[in-house]
């Protein structure tokens, strides 16, 4: 009878085990891990003291992808400040107005200006958008044209911003003015599997506003 109870325990660890292997959502983030961050002691583990019987885990390294670039207007960002990252938990790199006079941007006016830096990510699994700054939107409106700028990983042309004060006051854009911000983000690719119809959803084909406001 013992014998009995380990075999079948086993062979239910062995199809829970299957089951687990099979998943392709589990295997695929356990692989974003892996590639994304190190799991690296770069400080000796610190106890927090203010919950008793927290659990002591080394510090996070995050990796740093090489994108080949190319610096068109080095006199701004020499003079101004390189583009990079601000802080160490910063999500976006500054792009500066690579522009040679102010700019005179009236109410609800849009104006393309040159970022002064090419990139080639040359990587499909990544992309870089580029966003408007917080503070500019928040304080003066200043947001970009197209909402959101996406760089493909095989685009090598300058970076272009589309500046729109979509404010009631003018807002004047100076040579070198930190003006949006470029997020390098991971991307999936996809393979579009044809079918006559989609498996039932919760949702079907609610549309905007289909699941209430409050």
């Amino acid at each position: 009878m013992e014998s009995t109870s380990v075999e079948k325990n086993t062979e239910v660890d062995e199809s829970f085990i299957a089951k687990l292997e099979k998943d392709v959502g589990l295997k695929h983030r356990l692989k974003e891990i892996q590639d994304m961050t190190t799991m690296t002691a770069i400080h000796p583990a610190k106890k927090d003291i203010s919950h008793e019987g927290q659990l002591e885990v080394p510090t996070l390294e995050h990796k740093r992808i090489i994108v080949d670039s190319i610096m068109l207007r080095p006199d701004i960002y020499e003079e101004c400040g390189m583009p990079e990252y601000k802080t160490d938990g910063s999500a976006g790199i500054d792009l500066r107005a690579c522009i040679d006079k102010p700019i005179a941007l009236g109410p609800n006016e849009v104006v393309m200006v040159p970022s002064g830096l090419k990139i080639h990510v040359d990587n499909p699994n990544y992309a870089a958008i580029l966003l408007p700054r917080s503070g500019l939107g928040a304080k003066h409106g200043i947001v970009l044209g197209n909402l959101v700028g996406l760089i493909d990983s095989d685009y090598q042309g300058e970076m272009g911003m589309s500046i729109w004060n979509r404010s009631n006051k003018e807002f004047l854009i100076e040579p070198g003015d930190r003006v949006a911000q470029m997020v390098v983000i991971k991307v999936e690719q996809i393979v579009m599997n044809w079918v006559d119809s989609f498996d039932a959803s919760e949702r079907g084909e609610g549309g905007f506003g289909s699941t209430g406001q409050s």
